[in-house]
């Protein structure tokens, strides 16, 4: 096993590296909270070229919202894409949402649907809701209240306030509409559904 030692040094490096990394964002999320984004969007500009989902994604909101920086849903869209297709739930829902209402991006609805779809299936609430939403509503899918019913049940278990209340309107109006056997079919695939976090 002489390969042993090597490797093991070479993970320990890893891990101090990633504790750094995570020791960077940590600081880097504290300057944002305090409002100071121009130092949080220095900090964040490396973290995220050198490939880190986290950073990317915060990026990417700073871009949104212009906090620190002119605001560029363009750019956001690009940073939250980078995080997004590296399985980031928040950045996929965040990319959904510029697609879904087109900023930065051409409107699409039918993309908006199957980011919100990846971010879902991880069991990220507000994906769950939004998906609901639409496929409630048939927007940028076809319409199907068992899955309205379904994406409404899994992000009421984890909300509260007016999300939860939205959440809430759907399931109801979709129990109202759906004949007994295909409630019932609802009902199981909540007790069988578990998400599926995405690795990176």
């Amino acid at each position: 096993m002489r390969w042993a030692l090597p490797f093991i040094a070479l993970v320990a490096a890893a891990v101090a590296a990633n504790t750094a990394a995570q020791a960077d964002l940590d600081a880097t999320r504290e300057a944002a909270r305090r409002g100071d984004h121009a130092r949080a969007y220095r900090e964040l500009v490396p973290l995220a070229r050198a490939g880190d989902v986290d950073a990317q994604y915060y990026l990417g909101g700073l871009y949104y919202k212009g906090e620190g920086v002119e605001q560029d849903y363009r750019k956001a869209v690009e940073w939250f894409g980078r995080s997004a297709d590296r399985g980031n739930a928040k950045a996929q829902t965040d990319l959904a949402q510029c697609y879904l209402f087109g900023f930065g991006v051409e409107r699409d609805s039918e993309i908006a649907v199957t980011w919100y779809r990846r971010a879902a299936a991880q069991g990220y609430a507000p994906a769950a809701l939004n998906l609901a939403t639409l496929v409630f509503s048939g927007t940028g899918t076809e319409g199907d209240l068992v899955e309205a019913h379904v994406w409404a049940t899994i992000a009421m278990s984890k909300f509260g306030g007016e999300d939860y209340e939205s959440a809430v309107r759907i399931r109801t109006s979709t129990a109202r509409l759906l004949p007994p056997a295909k409630l019932e079919e609802a009902h199981r695939r909540v007790r069988e559904w578990r998400p599926v976090p995405e690795k990176p």
